[in-house]
């Protein structure tokens, strides 16, 4: 046990002298103390035995009074090969604290890793157990935003509709596509060969009837040139029957929002006014429910949460160096028992499913699709 702290002598029951603390650097002669060194208390954190303990390990400091080093990884209950980085905790002899008066602590900086639902215990087998934990509510608002990802391959996949499909009724420039309305892009273009003549078109294919919420059109050239003279903005579900949402003169912009959204499976943008030269369009882009990258599975119970997948987009080469890739994020569409012959062939895909515990517009799931409505009428923006 060593040396008592203090005079256990009846003289001194009633007056207790104040001896010096255990601590090197009090003692007049500590350089000779022989007993300064060992008065350091072990810290032991975590305990495998018990269920109720939730710590799985931590960094610390080479001293206390030091900074957290992050060169050693002390686990509780380490698996695997011994190694130079992963260390397990056992007696704790690598945390110790020296002994000190109140009002000169020292303090050991640590990193933990523990589950955030369970308490920390630390044992020093000279006082009772002590226990860390995070307040719940602090807990609950942080896992809430954290998306859980889950590894799942080879998935084998199709999406129910793709990217929407464009044309348009006067032949395009060599280099100016009518595909690149829909890449995104707006530094390309679609441009006519020809001057569009009254009832000319450029068409927006979406595969099968979707809920249109918004239509979004840039028009021309970046400097304003080659824009059309007049156009109307229309929607059909079948290719034939039109209804006209909104008319324009001379505009560079389009955006239009349905109020209620829009049931529609084409759009197109109709000339109205013969123009006075080949016409440009840049963008020609639609919000819609279900959304253009609709992954179709059967879709996880969504008891916690709406689900994704995630999966990464192919980069050329492996060189060091190179940026690291993109990721793909898609929508899960439930499968269903119906015959699609029109939807793209499934593909093998590599990539996580992704749980967000809280709803949002972004990110949630789309229902099956309900029975085909008529298309109600179109209003102007």
């Amino acid at each position: 046990m060593g040396e008592p702290l203090t005079d256990p002598s009846w003289k001194r029951a009633l007056i207790p002298p104040d001896e010096d603390y255990p601590d090197h650097r009090d003692h007049p002669d500590y350089r000779n103390y022989r007993n300064y060194r060992n008065y350091r208390w072990t810290v032991r954190l975590g305990d495998p035995d018990r269920l109720s303990d939730g710590l799985i390990g931590y960094f610390a400091a080479d001293d206390h009074d030091q900074r957290t080093r992050y060169h050693r990884f002390h686990a509780v209950d380490p698996s695997g090969p011994a190694n130079a980085y992963v260390t397990p905790i056992e007696a704790g002899t690598h945390l110790t604290l020296p002994a000190r008066p109140a009002d000169r602590p020292a303090t050991h900086h640590l990193t933990l890793l523990a589950c955030p639902h369970t308490a920390v215990h630390a044992t020093t087998d000279i006082l009772p157990i002590a226990e860390v934990t995070v307040d719940a509510d602090t807990t609950h608002r942080a896992l809430a935003r954290i998306r859980a990802s889950f590894r799942l391959n080879p998935l084998l996949a199709p999406d129910r509709f793709g990217p929407p499909t464009a044309a348009a009724s006067v032949k395009a420039q060599a280099g100016l596509p009518v595909s690149a309305i829909t890449d995104g892009d707006p530094t390309t273009s679609y441009e006519s060969t020809e001057s569009p003549t009254v009832g000319a078109w450029v068409r927006l294919d979406l595969h099968t009837e979707r809920r249109v919420e918004a239509i979004d059109i840039l028009l021309g050239r970046p400097d304003g040139s080659h824009t059309p003279a007049a156009t109307d903005l229309e929607a059909s579900t079948d290719g034939e029957q039109w209804t006209v949402l909104h008319s324009y003169t001379q505009v560079t912009e389009i955006h239009h929002a349905t109020e209620p959204p829009l049931t529609a499976r084409f759009l197109r943008l109709r000339h109205t006014s013969a123009a006075t030269g080949p016409c440009a369009v840049r963008k020609f882009t639609v919000q819609a429910e279900p959304p253009d990258k609709s992954l179709v599975m059967p879709r996880p119970a969504a008891w916690h949460g709406d689900w994704t997948w995630a999966e990464p987009i192919p980069v050329d080469g492996t060189a060091t160096g190179l940026p690291l890739p993109d990721w793909d994020e898609h929508l899960i569409y439930n499968a269903d028992q119906l015959s699609h012959p029109d939807a793209p062939l499934p593909v093998a895909r590599s990539g996580y499913l992704q749980l967000q515990p809280t709803a949002s517009e972004r990110t949630r799931s789309t229902p099956a699709p309900a029975a085909p409505t008529q298309a109600p009428e179109g209003t102007a923006s």
